[in-house]
């Protein structure tokens, strides 16, 4: 595929991303960019395979960051100490503690 490319479309391609330099001009919606989380890259997608892959990726991250958020809204949080009680770094070894401090995750 690489060898059919030509001049031509090497200086289209440039003449199109001259009005998107700078991140404040990033090219988004209305080209068909395709890319798949957890590998580098992007692409002009070209055919129809490509785009549901693409698609149901997006779907798939939709669907991942809707459980997180879901579950962000659904946990419960450990109170605040109080100002005057300094935080303590844990341990890093098994010693008894005077004061167990998982004890509300434990709940």
């Amino acid at each position: 595929m690489v060898s059919s490319i030509t001049r031509a479309d090497v200086r289209l391609v440039a003449a199109c991303m001259t009005e998107h330099v700078g991140q404040e001009n990033t090219v988004r919606y209305g080209w068909p960019i395709g890319g798949i989380s957890g590998r580098a890259g992007r692409w002009i997608i070209a055919n129809e395979a490509e785009r549901e892959m693409v698609i149901a990726d997006l779907g798939s991250r939709i669907k991942e960051t809707q459980a997180r958020v879901k579950a962000l809204q659904n946990i419960k949080l450990a109170p605040e100490a109080p100002k005057e009680v300094k935080a303590v770094q844990p341990p890093m070894f098994d010693v008894e503690q005077p004061v167990n401090r998982l004890a509300y995750w434990n709940r």
